[in-house]
Order: C-alpha cells, then sequence, then structure tokens
C-alpha cells in the first residue's frame, strides 16, 4: 500500500506513533497537529525485516525526529505470538530509549475501529470481529459502534472454537471468518470482509484521548496479551 496521507478533523496537539503487527499485514502511523500518515504493507512474516525502515519512513515524510514524539500506541493482541512480540519489544524499545509512555490497545479492537474508518460498519451498528488463532480457534470481540464512531465492546476477548463463538452482529471482519462453515452465526451477517486486517491509522484519534487523560503506561509495563498460554505456541 506504501504511505499515505489523511487530514483528522478532531485532533489534539501531539506527535504519537502508532504500530500493528498481530495480523498478516504490517501497519505504522504517525499523527501530528491534525496530519496524520500510514504506511499499510502486505508482508506475512517478514514484519521484522520492514517494521524499522517503515517508522523512519513516516517520520522522515513529516520532518518529525523520533525525540518529538510524544507517546508510542501500539496492537496489544490478540493475534500472532511472533507479530505481537515483534510489536511490543519493539515499541518498549523506542519509548524506553525515549523516555516516553506507551499506549496498548486490543488489536480485535482496532480492526472494529479500521472496520468503521473503512465504511463497512457506523453508529448503531454491532460488529463482530475474528482473527484466526490457528489450531481449529478464533479469538472473537463483539462491538457496538456509538454515535460518536467509536466501538465499544460488549463482550470480554475470547479465545474459543467457532462454534462457540456467541453475537448478535449484522456485520463480521476479520481472517476467522475462514471458518464461516463452523460459525452458527455465519447466516446472520448481512456483510463481511475476511480480508480486513487493522491498520494503525485507526488508532491514532483514541490514542491522542487517551494520552490526554493519563491512560498510558511505562514502557517497561507494555506487554502483549495472547490470550493462549505461550506453553501452546512452543
Amino acid at each position: 500500500m506504501g504511505l499515505a496521507f489523511f487530514e483528522a478533523s478532531n485532533f489534539i496537539m501531539t506527535r504519537i506513533l502508532a504500530l500493528e503487527t498481530s495480523a498478516l499485514d504490517c501497519s505504522v502511523a504517525l499523527s501530528d497537529a491534525g496530519r496524520q500518515v500510514q504506511d499499510h504493507r502486505h508482508i506475512p512474516q517478514a514484519h521484522t525485516r520492514h517494521l524499522l525502515g517503515m517508522v523512519d519512513g513516516v517520520l522522515d515524510s513529516m520532518q518529525i525526529a523520533k525525540s518529538d514524539l510524544d507517546a508510542i500506541a501500539f496492537g496489544q493482541g490478540p493475534g500472532s505470538f511472533t507479530g505481537l512480540r515483534i510489536c511490543a519489544s519493539f515499541a518498549q524499545g523506542l519509548a524506553f530509549g525515549l523516555d516516553i509512555p506507551l499506549i496498548p490497545m486490543s488489536s480485535l479492537w482496532v480492526l472494529a475501529q479500521t472496520a468503521v474508518a473503512k465504511g463497512l460498519a457506523t453508529s448503531g451498528d454491532t460488529l463482530c470481529c475474528l482473527f484466526d488463532a490457528r489450531m481449529d480457534e478464533v479469538y472473537f470481540c463483539e462491538y457496538k459502534i456509538d454515535e460518536n464512531g467509536l466501538a465499544q465492546p460488549t463482550v470480554e476477548e475470547q479465545l474459543c472454537a467457532p462454534e462457540s463463538v456467541n453475537t448478535q452482529a449484522t456485520i463480521a471482519v476479520g481472517r476467522g471468518l475462514v471458518y464461516e462453515q463452523r460459525l452458527a452465526a455465519f447466516k446472520q451477517f448481512t456483510l463481511h470482509e475476511i480480508d480486513l486486517m487493522p491498520e494503525a491509522n485507526s488508532m491514532l484519534g483514541s490514542a491522542a484521548r487517551r494520552l490526554s487523560e493519563g491512560q498510558v503506561v511505562a514502557a517497561e509495563l507494555g506487554q502483549p496479551v495472547y490470550l493462549r498460554g505461550k506453553s501452546a505456541w512452543q
């Protein structure tokens, strides 16, 4: 996809870098005083090789130095075990070196906000977000889109068999739809998009608000959320 620039209608005067590598795509975005830029690429299993260059690219495109950043938002999961480790460790290292806070954000929530940004869901809609967790399971969460276009979770994030997904949503997004034959709710989805991936640009508005409200953590506390125990991945 490459670099894409955006204008934000509502913004807070902060410079935030956002990182999302929980799925097949690698996504980096940057906000500065209402300007936003994103580099979003479909590069499965190549996140490590490209992430640093993508970060440098978005910073250079807006002539911002790393030392000018106020905070780093990152997709903490659930998602790809390797992708989450890459994202969290990169965000931690950068934030620690710059002495700035982290803003951990659910990757399923980022997917929901990406769906809103793409016009797939709007105020009043109920949205089902599904990641393929492998091992015949999915990561699942349901969201209600509020009047401000923000995804509000209606259930806890969960790891479950496709047959156990219980949702009232009429819209579904994410690679977990690969199990459509096993999803009891699939017949009720009037709109579904299997190829939608979480995009870092969708994190920036909420990240700025969280920063202004002090909803941040120190670098060493920015941990991935796996849902599945580490031993299952060995």
